[in-house]
């Protein structure tokens, strides 16, 4: 009977070991993907921000060529009114400029809130795996 329980303790212990090891392989691999994915996620945002600062100062220049185009146009016609035209170009130029730029800390806020929350879901799962592997090593323990 000493010898049954000798090696029926061997057995769990045994068990037990492989399991703790398959376990913190499991949180091991899922803390690699998350973190990954979180990482991946940030590129993305960031590729994202950078399109859309280009499109902002292509659009600038595009508008600014034509407010100067139509200028010389009218210079030609009035001097008074290339003064005003030259003026209202300057000041749509001026609230495109802004609303672009407003735009590009909008999303770069976003990118740096999403991160922040992809970096905390990253750091939960794998708190809460570990719970799990160190919950499911002790179960195992007391078997």
């Amino acid at each position: 009977m000493a010898e049954k329980c000798s090696l029926n303790s061997e057995v769990i212990t045994e068990k037990c070991l492989l399991n703790t090891e398959v376990m913190a392989e499991r949180c091991s691999l899922s803390t690699e993907v998350m973190a990954e994915k979180c990482s991946l996620n940030t590129e993305v945002i960031a590729l994202n921000t950078e399109v859309i600062t280009e499109k902002c100062l292509l659009n600038t220049e595009v508008i600014a060529e034509k407010c100067s185009f139509k200028t010389e146009v009218i210079a030609e016609k009035s001097s008074l009114n290339t003064e005003v035209i030259a003026e209202k170009c300057s000041l749509n130029t001026e609230v495109i400029a802004g609303k672009c730029s407003l735009n590009t800390e909008v999303i770069t806020e976003k990118s740096s809130l999403n991160t922040e929350v992809n970096a905390e879901k990253c750091s939960l799962n794998t708190e809460v795996i570990a719970e799990k592997s160190s919950l499911n090593t002790e179960v195992i323990a007391e078997k």
